[in-house]
């Protein structure tokens, strides 16, 4: 019985040697990009929801830590297994005169990464929101000016 070898030159053995390492890479590049951008979309959208909560208060000043503590739970519950990948995560959410500010930061956590090198890979998502009596806003709307 004959068998037919099949014969490959050399250079395409190197050529798939290099071409390999290049193809994984760009591969755990797109990875990398699919995680950071669903994580810094899902930090803005949570921290969007959470600042809309707390514009709907109708509070005083003496109240606005009550109005935080409870928009922190909103936050961690909208949190809740959210992300893909996330090694830390920080909230923070301030009463700023007439504005409410939620701000979310974390690390993506890569795995095949150096620690040091996953330190530096971030996300920042932030929200403002200015608060306003909803009753006077309202009528503000459905004002009437005469044009003369």
């Amino acid at each position: 019985m004959n068998k037919k070898s099949k014969k490959i030159s050399a250079y395409m053995t190197v050529e798939i040697s290099l071409l390999f390492p290049l193809i994984i890479s760009l591969l755990m590049c797109i990875i990398y990009l699919v995680f950071y951008s669903y994580n810094s979309t899902v930090a803005f959208q949570n921290a969007a929801i959470c600042a809309l909560y707390g514009k709907s208060f109708s509070y005083t000043e003496t109240e606005g830590t009550n109005c935080v503590d409870t928009m922190y739970a909103v936050l961690e519950r909208l949190n809740q297994g959210q992300y893909i990948a996330l090694d830390c995560l920080n909230q923070q959410v301030k009463i700023e005169g007439n504005h409410i500010v939620v701000k979310q930061e974390g690390n993506v956590n890569i795995p095949l990464l150096n620690p040091e090198i996953m330190s530096q890979i971030n996300f920042s998502e932030g929200v403002s929101v200015n608060k306003q009596n909803a009753v006077f806003y309202m009528r503000q709307i459905r004002k009437v000016k005469n044009y003369e």
